[in-house]
């Protein structure tokens, strides 16, 4: 849903169930979903965070050196 009320917290089913009636009488198609985790905002930051690639030594860039043909 690129307009509508992705990531609103504190939204009753009741409210987002009228919301998605009131876009389709509108003519939109609608798909509506809920979730029903306990995890906060903040901790699903931090478990996604938490799942990224690992911290690698920094290693400058290298590249092999081009064999010389004679001409």
């Amino acid at each position: 849903m690129k307009l509508g009320r992705v990531g609103t917290v504190g939204t009753s089913v009741e409210q987002l169930r009228e919301f998605g009636l009131q876009r389709a009488r509108e003519g939109y198609n609608v798909m509506l979903g809920f979730e029903t985790s306990n995890e906060t905002p903040r901790d699903r930051a931090v478990r996604t965070r938490s799942r990224s690639a690992k911290k690698r030594p920094k290693m400058n860039s290298y590249s092999p050196p081009t064999s010389q043909q004679p001409q």
